[in-house]
């Protein structure tokens, strides 16, 4: 799941517009960009693979101090506590739910790599990205229109307002794909330096995408000509 989760953030904030756009689309990437900055200072571990995971090619051999589910509610707390000290109740509510909603999310395409908490030998995950390796994608895009119809609920008028964040989602659902997903040069650049670029691609991945999603909906609309 990658643009499905920007899409998550995207409803959460179309239907929470009382709260900062940056809240849901930072909080829906926020375990994965701990995990890339885990993997990276090789606390956690993952292993090039150009088999596993679909389009991810990688084995997540250890990622419980941000995807097992303890840690997943712990750190959806902590960006609640965050949220709340900035903004009030609303900001971590929203905050909270969007940091949980990564791991429910990832429940359904990872295989059983995820922990119920750290060093736990009970894992969970549906494994729909090796039991659908292709089939899997088609899914996620399926997830992500979804996701755009329901914080598009006004119809057209949304959806016009909405292109710039749709042309985001749409871009990275296409561009991480079971047929070329960059993520296959995390294995072709050798054992001790994939995990580096691994956690590269993954805090950039999230990073870039939520901020250009969070500058799209917070421009004030424009004018139209001759009105």
């Amino acid at each position: 799941m990658y643009a499905g989760h920007f899409a998550i953030g995207f409803a959460f904030s179309s239907r929470f517009r009382d709260v900062p756009p940056w809240i849901p689309l930072f909080g829906i990437g926020l375990l994965d960009i701990v995990d890339g900055v885990l993997v990276g200072a090789g606390v956690e571990r993952v292993t090039p693979s150009a088999q596993a995971n679909g389009y991810m090619h990688m084995a997540l051999d250890f990622i419980d101090w941000d995807h097992s589910l303890l840690m997943s509610l712990v750190w959806s707390a902590l960006a609640g506590l965050v949220a709340w000290r900035a903004g009030g109740k609303r900001w971590a509510m929203v905050a909270a739910a969007a940091v949980f909603s990564h791991f429910l999310a990832d429940l359904a395409m990872h295989d059983p790599d995820l922990a119920l908490w750290p060093y736990s030998s009970a894992h969970v995950g549906l494994g729909a990205w090796s039991s659908l390796p292709v089939g899997s994608w088609f899914l996620e895009v399926i997830f992500v229109i979804s996701m755009i119809l329901i914080g598009c609920s006004n119809g057209i008028q949304s959806l016009n307002a909405s292109k710039y964040p749709i042309m985001v989602m749409a871009f990275l659902a296409v561009q991480l794909t079971p047929w070329w997903s960059p993520m296959i040069l995390t294995g072709d650049a050798g054992t001790s330096s994939s995990p580096v670029i691994y956690g590269l691609f993954i805090v950039v991945g999230f990073i870039l995408p939520a901020s250009l999603m969070s500058w799209f909906m917070m421009r004030p609309p424009r004018a139209n000509i001759g009105s």
